[in-house]
């Protein structure tokens, strides 16, 4: 039983009646049914003035408005500061008390100190990716003495991957059958050369064409043109060069297209690294987006920076997949990826091999590898790498991640970029990190 003395009776718009400590009177509240901020007003006037007396007359059960928006009172500014009696701190995100002595609030996953969100992860596969790394680094060491590549991701995501491992599933299929068709077959299809990305010097290429016309001119009025064996090699060879045109499509077809087996495994193995869990916290439809507007981002970019080169095709996922590494920095800078490296030493020393598993924060793994294309690039190196294509695609991802966090599209827990360098001061850009924006996004 509770105290009348110590009690107020009120009644919420919904129906609800609760009782309220008495020293609430002229204070904010919220009903337990339907979560409406609430009014307990002061004890009513009455001809009668002990309030137990009001009390016992029933004109303490009060009708109250839920207030939608705080008053901009003394009383009420003063009333913000007052802690229920029993609760703990504040939320700075949700504006909850929580528990005594609670350090997170449960509702919105914020440190009830900094307003920083806690950080979530996902590790449940990790025993089985170190095994597995080990397995394959074995063989595969006696191939390549040295390296040091991803082999999983802690970031945290509630969806399964489909798009990112449809897309490795099928640039596998495709670069397998064109390696077979066209790389390595003796006669080149200019159709299926047609797939990769042409780009260079548009100058080199209409003198090109026009040393063509003026060979097969020559061949025609010698009578020649199917009996000179030695200058219809040459003007196939000019032909098969001739092929280097640029098509709408060929930023796209080109990432489902590999050099060798080697060029094929590195960009499928970022991919499932960092693109599946971008895939995991965007969702399916936005991966295909985002993929087909990366690998336009990279090809165009490797297009403009070649223009005055030779003439020359591109092609390889790697430009694409740098996109989704700099979604994944932007989304999950602080995720640790879990890194292996290994070298096998010489005759001398019996091919001995070292190798080490450990983990790194993801914006180290992903400004590493950058690093070699801006470096590259200006320096201009030629290793016959696309570092262009890497770059555009890698600003590209970081241009869409932010606008994906900006348009409050996604939402990264607390996770992304802007979260851990400005804590609390990222609300203003992505929103609170609460409970009921969780359950929009």
């Amino acid at each position: 039983m509770k105290n009348v003395a110590e009690t107020l009776k009120v009644e919420c718009t919904c129906g609800k009646r609760v009782l309220v400590p008495r020293h609430w009177a002229g204070k904010r509240a919220r009903c337990p049914k339907c979560k409406q901020p609430i009014e307990v007003p002061s004890l009513p006037a009455s001809g009668n003035t002990n309030p137990l007396a009001a009390l016992a007359e029933g004109e303490a059960v009060l009708r109250v408005v839920p207030v939608e928006e705080p008053r901009e009172s003394a009383h009420s500014a003063i009333s913000d500061t007052i802690t229920p009696r029993g609760a703990g701190p504040k939320c700075p995100s949700c504006g909850q008390h929580a528990a005594p002595g609670a350090k997170i609030c449960v509702q919105c996953g914020v440190d009830l100190k900094t307003g920083r969100s806690i950080q979530m992860r996902d590790d449940a596969h990790l025993d089985a990716a170190y095994i597995n790394a080990e397995r394959v680094i074995r063989p595969l060491s006696f191939l390549c003495f040295f390296g040091f590549y991803p082999i999983a991701s802690e970031a945290f995501g509630t969806r399964k991957p489909w798009v990112a491992r449809g897309v490795a599933l099928l640039t596998v299929c495709i670069s397998v059958w064109f390696m077979a068709a066209y790389l390595y077959s003796p006669t080149k299809d200019s159709k299926l050369a047609l797939w990769m990305l042409w780009s260079g010097d548009l100058d080199a290429r209409i003198e090109l064409q026009s040393e063509i016309a003026e060979l097969e001119k020559q061949l025609r009025e010698s009578g020649e043109l199917g009996n000179n064996e030695e200058l219809q090699a040459a003007l196939t060879e000019l032909r098969s060069m001739e092929v280097g045109e640029f098509r709408w499509y060929q930023p796209l077809t080109c990432a489902f297209l590999h050099a060798d087996l080697l060029h094929l495994a590195g960009n499928m193995l970022f991919l499932m690294i960092f693109g599946s869990r971008v895939n995991m916290l965007i969702g399916n439809v936005l991966t295909v987006i985002c993929y087909v507007l990366l690998a336009y981002a990279a090809g165009l970019a490797h297009d403009v920076a070649s223009r005055d080169e030779p003439l020359a095709p591109m092609l390889g996922a790697s430009g694409a997949v740098m996109g989704l590494a700099g979604m994944y920095l932007v989304l999950f800078p602080v995720a640790k990826v879990h890194m292996a490296v290994w070298w096998r030493w010489g005759l001398a020393a019996l091919f001995k091999l070292h190798m080490n598993i450990f983990p790194m924060r993801g914006f180290w793994v992903v400004l590493f590898y950058i690093a070699f294309d801006v470096v590259y690039t200006y320096f201009g190196i030629q290793d016959n790498v696309a570092h262009w294509a890497h770059l555009g695609g890698f600003i590209g991802g970081v241009a869409l991640a932010a606008a994906l966090l900006f348009a409050r599209v996604v939402n990264a827990r607390g996770n992304d970029l802007f979260s851990v360098a400005l804590g609390t001061w990222a609300w203003n850009l992505i929103g609170k990190p609460n409970a009921k924006r969780m359950s929009i996004w």
